[in-house]
């Protein structure tokens, strides 16, 4: 999977198999390219972000968005390199337990603002911290005994997604 505009293809940011979001948003400021309604936690930071690429025409003008929590603007980008997945990405202190509007939003222009979104993301922050009991090289068929600790007093029961790299860390892909 990918796309091909008249002078360029594309494939997704993450493996290069996958699907990603093409839009282009007309010229109403503040409307919303991509958006979803997330439960969040009174006091708990999150990171916001996702992976953009100005898909545009040479000539055409950069996208222009911002990522917005609850109707509160994190940040604005005005300026994308033609072609190249950038990250964008902001934190955010929740206020109040409860439903909010996670978005991506048109910053306007009727020129340009073609853009490709792929992996989007609202994390939380914490002080988790992972201890492998056990050898520090752990071969396959191996047993570890493994334990997990927050030093977040709020974080009860965590989630966890567990990750392996085939190329020293440049990227992840979910066990």
């Amino acid at each position: 999977p990918g796309f091909c505009t008249d002078l360029h293809c594309q494939q997704d940011h993450t493996h290069g198999d996958g699907n990603f979001l093409v839009a282009d948003p007309n010229n109403v400021v503040d409307a919303a390219i991509w958006y979803q309604d997330i439960v969040l936690c009174a006091g708990q930071k999150y990171i916001f972000s996702a992976w953009i690429m100005n898909i545009g025409q040479a000539a055409a003008p950069s996208p222009r968005i911002s990522l917005v929590i609850d109707g509160e603007v994190l940040t604005s980008f005005m300026e994308m390199k033609k072609r190249n997945w950038e990250e964008i990405s902001a934190e955010y202190i929740a206020n109040n337990s409860g439903a909010v509007r996670v978005a991506i939003i048109n910053g306007g222009g009727c020129e340009g603002n073609d853009l490709a979104i792929d992996d989007i993301s609202l994390k939380p922050c914490s002080n988790t911290k992972v201890e492998i009991d056990g050898p520090e090289v752990i071969c396959l068929g191996e047993d570890v005994s493994v334990s997990v600790s927050s030093l977040d007093s709020s974080i009860v029961t965590p989630d966890f997604q567990w990750q392996r790299s085939e190329n020293g860390g440049q990227s992840w892909i979910d066990i």
